[in-house]
C-alpha cells in the first residue's frame, strides 16, 4: 500500500492520477538507486490498480485483490527476477517463488546482495533467461484469472541482457489489459528497444528525515539512532536494514578481526584471515566493504561529534569509538579512500588474496603513521 511508503508523496500522487485519468502506460520502469523503494512502489501500484474497495487514495488493504497481492500470490500479478541454474530446473522465476516471499517477508527494500543470501547463491551467476522470457510470453497470452488487468513486475531487468530482445513484440503491442513494471536501477544495461518502450518513473534516493521517521515508526528506535542509521544509510533503505541486521551478521566481527590484525599481526593470523576473506565470494566481499565504509564513516562522525555510535551491537560500537580515538580525520578519510578503491578492485574481478593482502598492508601504514 502507498501509505506503507515513505515519502515519494508527488510520485505516488503520479501513479494514482494514472488511474482517475485513464492513462495509464503499458510499460511502465520505475527507474534509481538501490534502496529508493521502486520495488515497494510497483507492488502498492499494483495493489491500488486491483483493489475494488479503493478508499482515502489507497488500496483498502483487506479486499481479496489485496490480500493476495500483499502475500505476493495474486493469479495475474506475475513476478519476474534474476536468478541461479540449479540441477533439475528450468532456471524460471516461479520456481523460486517461495525464496522470492522469504525475501520480500524478511527484506521489503531488497537489493541483489539480500536476495544472493536468501538463494545461498555466493559465487553464483544471477541471469533473467531464455525459458523465463518464453513462460513471460506464454502467461500474458492466456486471459486474466480474476482481475482486470494482468501485471507483469520484472524486478532488475539488467540480468535480461540479449534476452530482453524476446520480450519486445510483448512489450510493444500487448494483449489488452496487459501492463509492464519494470524496477531498474541502471539503465545502461538495459536494452535500448526495451527503455524505448517503457514510461521512465524517476524514483530518487530517500532523505535522510525519511529514513529517520521510518526506522522510528517501524522499528521503534530512538530518535538518535534512527539519526544514526539514516546519515550512515545516504539514502539506501536496504542498507537501513542492514544495520539493524549486522549485529547478528558474520561480516562485522570479521571486518573488526580484519582491522586488528592489519594493525597488529602477532600470531601470522592475517593470511589465514584473508585466505577466508577470499573464499566468500565476489558478492560477499562486497557487502564486507561496504559494512566497512559504513563503520569507518560512524567513526568520523564519532571523532566530528564526539556522538556514541547506535545502531549496532555494544561490541562493535566499543571498537567504533576506540578507532575514532585512536585515529584522526585524515587517517580515517584515507581508510574511506582505500576502502572505496578495494570495493572498485573485486567488481572489476582483482585476485582476492593478493588484493586483501595489499590493502592490510596499507592499513598497517595508515594506522601506525597516524598520530591520535
Amino acid at each position: 500500500m502507498f501509505k506503507k511508503i515513505p515519502g515519494r508523496e508527488n510520485i505516488k500522487r503520479e501513479l494514482k492520477n494514472m488511474v482517475s485519468e485513464n492513462r495509464i502506460p503499458h510499460a511502465i520502469m520505475f527507474l534509481g538507486p538501490e534502496g529508493n523503494g521502486a520495488l515497494a512502489l510497483a507492488f502498492a501500484f499494483a495493489q491500488y490498480l486491483l483493489c475494488n474497495q479503493k478508499e482515502e487514495g489507497d488500496a483498502c488493504g483487506v479486499c481479496r485483490h489485496c490480500r493476495r497481492i500483499q502475500s505476493h500470490t495474486h493469479p495475474d500479478v506475475h513476478y519476474t527476477f534474476p536468478v541461479i541454474s540449479r540441477k533439475g530446473m528450468n532456471g524460471i522465476s516461479p520456481e523460486f517463488y517461495e525464496e522470492w516471499r522469504n525475501l520480500l517477508a524478511k527484506y521489503p527494500y531488497p537489493s541483489i546482495n539480500h536476495w544472493m543470501d536468501v538463494l545461498g547463491a555466493e559465487n553464483k551467476q544471477f541471469n533473467i533467461n531464455k525459458n523465463e522470457c518464453q513462460q513471460i510470453v506464454r502467461q500474458l497470452s492466456l486471459k486474466s484469472v480474476e482481475a482486470p488487468y494482468k501485471i507483469q513486475i520484472i524486478w532488475l531487468p539488467e540480468y535480461l541482457g540479449k534476452e530482453g530482445n524476446r520480450l519486445l513484440k510483448m512489450m510493444e503491442e500487448p494483449p489488452a489489459d496487459t501492463l509492464f513494471f519494470l524496477v531498474a536501477q541502471n539503465t545502461e544495461h538495459i536494452l535500448n528497444t526495451i527503455i524505448s518502450r517503457c514510461q521512465i518513473m524517476h524514483i530518487p534516493s530517500f532523505t535522510d528525515e525519511e529514513i529517520k521517521a521510518f526506522a522510528i515508526n517501524q522499528w521503534q528506535l530512538s530518535e538518535n539512532n534512527a539519526q544514526s542509521i539514516a546519515l550512515l544509510a545516504e539514502g539506501n533503505m536496504s542498507v537501513a536494514y542492514n544495520m539493524l541486521s549486522d549485529q547478528a551478521d558474520e561480516l562485522t566481527p570479521i571486518f573488526v578481526k580484519w582491522m586488528r590484525l592489519a594493525f597488529q599481526d602477532r600470531d601470522g593470523k592475517l593470511v589465514e584471515l584473508v585466505n577466508e576473506m577470499a573464499q566468500l565470494g565476489r558478492e560477499r566481499q562486497k557487502q564486507l566493504l561496504s559494512l566497512g565504509l559504513r563503520l569507518l564513516r560512524m567513526m568520523l562522525l564519532s571523532r566530528m561529534t564526539g556522538s556514541q555510535p547506535e545502531g549496532v551491537e555494544e561490541s562493535v560500537a566499543v571498537f567504533v569509538q576506540k578507532m575514532a580515538a585512536f585515529i584522526d580525520y585524515e587517517g580515517l578519510s584515507q581508510l574511506v579512500e582505500l576502502m572505496d578503491a578495494c570495493f572498485y578492485a573485486v567488481e572489476r574481478n582483482a585476485n582476492p588474496k593478493i588484493l586483501f593482502l595489499d590493502v592490510s598492508f596499507k592499513i598497517n601504514g595508515i594506522l601506525r603513521g597516524v598520530k591520535a
